[in-house]
């Protein structure tokens, strides 16, 4: 299935980032942005982008938000995560596992 996922885990609480608002934006070779899809994650942390994408793209996680939801009870140092990548194969599935805490992250693109 061609598409994107995304699982975010909180890693300071030990649990899947449920709730958790993502934008991907498409970036357009003139450098014109638009939003492609937005969501929020599921109670597993998960969020599903279906159908053929190739192209430059920037996902944008919201983890401010994320962390004051769910009732983080000390300084946030990340707002958002902007994550930039281009996908040349259009037809495969890409994977975008995040592990964050108020401090920091870890994310990678995979298919």
């Amino acid at each position: 299935m061609a598409g994107i996922s995304v699982h975010a885990v909180d890693i300071a609480a030990g649990c899947p980032a449920a709730g958790l608002r993502v934008d991907l934006f498409r970036i357009a070779a003139d450098a014109r942005v638009a939003l492609l899809h937005g969501g929020i994650t599921d109670a597993a942390g998960m969020l599903t982008i279906p159908g053929e994408i190739h192209g430059r793209f920037e996902a944008v996680f919201h983890l401010g938000d994320y962390l004051r939801t769910t009732g983080h009870g000390g300084e946030i140092f990340q707002e958002r995560l902007v994550f930039a990548f281009g996908i040349d194969k259009p037809g495969r599935h890409h994977h975008l596992p995040l592990k964050f805490t108020a401090f920091g992250c870890s994310l990678f693109l995979t298919h």
